[in-house]
């Protein structure tokens, strides 16, 4: 659905006389009906910041590590590959990721600060930077995966990144219209209706949950 028909979709819903032909430029009613369907796919999307629907791929040189991406939000801290440049994939070895702290402490420390060699481990600062440990004594690549920040619906045809269950953002808007219009019918049809939805969405598109070793 694209973000004209979702609006629609909520105009219908909501019991509106008419729907709205574009969602450029709107002011009015039609406006808000515009503003709870950009709202809701907002919450949805940051009601978890692992979404599947939300992970992308990037690949990157040791010698850039500083890598400017427009709509990130968070590393895959997991994800990491390294390779030599020159000699392709068939180098690639997986990267150790250590948090922050702990890697500060173990090896950006004193003379740890200057080895070169291989890049082994890799770890995140608070600023959402990368190091590597040794430092790169050569060209290699990394290639990894992020996070990307909640998505934004600009233009009528504009879809939303999650090609399933698109419907939970008209439930969503529908329960903005009921508490903004005090029908409790219309909020408590959005609410169920939405809850139905967004359970599926979860199933299909958050991590899998796996079991762990026992403890003892």
């Amino acid at each position: 659905m694209t973000r004209l028909e979702l609006v629609q979709r909520l105009c219908r819903e909501a019991g509106a006389g008419n729907v709205p032909s574009t969602t450029i430029a709107q002011t009015g009613e039609y406006l808000r009906y515009v503003n709870w369907i950009d709202a809701a796919y907002d919450e949805i999307q940051s009601i978890h910041h692992n979404w599947n629907f939300l992970r992308a791929d990037i690949s990157f040189s040791t010698s850039s590590l500083s890598v400017l991406i427009p709509e990130f939000g968070s590393w895959k801290p997991d994800s990491f590959r390294c390779y030599l440049t020159a000699t392709g994939v068939s180098d690639e070895q997986f990267l150790g990721y250590m948090e922050w702290d702990t890697f500060r402490d173990a090896y950006y420390f004193g003379t740890s600060r200057s080895q070169t060699g291989r890049p082994s481990i890799i770890a995140v600062k608070p600023n959402t930077d990368l190091l590597v440990w040794p430092t790169a004594d050569d060209d290699y690549t990394i290639t990894g995966e992020y996070f990307m920040r909640p998505q934004v619906l600009a233009a009528d045809i504009d879809e939303p990144v999650f090609p399933l269950h698109q419907m939970a953002i008209v439930w969503k808007g529908l329960e903005y219209y009921g508490a903004y219009s005090s029908e409790p019918d219309k909020y408590a049809m959005g609410q169920s209706q939405f809850k139905k939805l967004i359970r599926k969405l979860e199933m299909s598109q958050t991590p899998e949950m796996l079991w762990g070793p026992p403890l003892a």
